[in-house]
C-alpha cells in the first residue's frame, strides 16, 4: 500500500510539473500575443495617418483644380460677353472698326469657315449650308455674321 502512495504522489508532482509548464508557455505565449495586437494597433495608427494626409493632399489638388476650372469658366464668360457685345454693334460701328484696323490683318479662315461662306456666296441659307455640312445651324449663324458683318435685324 505504501508504493501505491509513492506512486500517487509521484503522480502527482508530476502533474503540478506539467501544470506549471502549461501555465508557463501559455503566459509566454499570451505576453507574445499583446506584443502582436500593439504591433497592429502602431500599424493601424500609421495607416490612419497616411490616409489623413492623402485626404490633406486630395483636398489640396481638388481645390486648385476647382479654382483653375472658375477662372477658366470666367475667361470664357468673359470672352463671351465681349464676343457678344462686337457681335450686337450696329453694322456701321463694325464697318468703322475694319476701317481703322486696315492694318491688322484678317484671321486665316478654316476650311470650314471658307466652306461655309462659299456655299452662302452661292446663294444657299444658313439652314441649308448646316444641313449640308453637317453643323449646326449657330454656328453658321455665328460664321457668316462674323464674316459679312451683316447689319442689325438681317436675316441669314
Amino acid at each position: 500500500m505504501n508504493y501505491i502512495n509513492y506512486l500517487l504522489t509521484i503522480v502527482g508532482i508530476g502533474m503540478i510539473i506539467i501544470s506549471l509548464f502549461l501555465i508557463a508557455s501559455d503566459k509566454i505565449r499570451g505576453e507574445g500575443i499583446y506584443y502582436d495586437l500593439y504591433m497592429k494597433e502602431q500599424e493601424i495608427k500609421k495607416a490612419i495617418a497616411d490616409a489623413e494626409e492623402i485626404v490633406g493632399e486630395l483636398v489640396y489638388t481638388s481645390e486648385v483644380v476647382i479654382n483653375d476650372i472658375e477662372e477658366h469658366i470666367s475667361s470664357i464668360k468673359q470672352s463671351y460677353s465681349n464676343n457678344e457685345k462686337e457681335i450686337n454693334k450696329p453694322a456701321a460701328n463694325i464697318d468703322e472698326s475694319r476701317k481703322s484696323n486696315k492694318d491688322v490683318p484678317a484671321p486665316p479662315k478654316t476650311k470650314k469657315e471658307k466652306d461655309i461662306l462659299d456655299l452662302f456666296s452661292k446663294g444657299m441659307n444658313a439652314d441649308d449650308i448646316a444641313k449640308k455640312l453637317q453643323i449646326g445651324k449657330g454656328e453658321v449663324s455665328l460664321i457668316l455674321s462674323l464674316n459679312s458683318g451683316v447689319k442689325n435685324n438681317e436675316i441669314i
